[in-house]
């Protein structure tokens, strides 16, 4: 009967278990970090898509990115966090059916950084800009 107790008496190893409890829960906290991090910028980006794509659509019927469009253009992006907004080699004059239109918009962006963590590219780099810019090409079709 006491050679069976022996085999079933737990070995008491409670420090170890809580720090390697501790270094798990450490981890999942800054995948979940990480997590939010990306997903804050995947949602910036298909933001950014659905504003270039509205645009062109608008420059496809007119022709040109108006001066209405152009102050629209420029406060959606605002409302993003662009800074330094460029037209440069945007199409601002009517292209004529079937000619090309061209939307190009440069400037900077602060990415957000959530609860505080900071991201080991912004670490190196020591600032949170990062350059901004739209690029696309289609048919005037008015």
């Amino acid at each position: 009967m006491m050679m069976e107790l022996k085999h079933f008496r737990i070995k008491k190893e409670g420090v170890g278990n809580l720090v390697t409890c501790m270094i798990a829960i450490v981890i999942l906290m800054a995948v979940m970090g990480y997590s939010v991090v990306t997903y804050t910028n995947l949602n910036l980006a298909i933001k950014k898509g659905r504003i270039e794509r509205s645009v062109l659509l608008q420059m496809e019927t007119e022709g040109y990115l108006s001066a209405a469009a152009r102050d629209e253009l420029t406060r959606q992006l605002t409302d993003l966090g662009v800074e330094g907004i460029s037209f440069a080699g945007t199409t601002m004059t009517p292209a004529g059916y079937g000619n090309t239109v061209i939307l190009s918009v440069t400037g900077t962006i602060r990415m957000k950084n959530i609860i505080g963590l900071k991201n080991l590219s912004e670490f190196l780099r020591g600032s949170d800009a990062n350059e901004f810019k739209i690029y696309q090409m289609s048919t005037a079709k008015y």
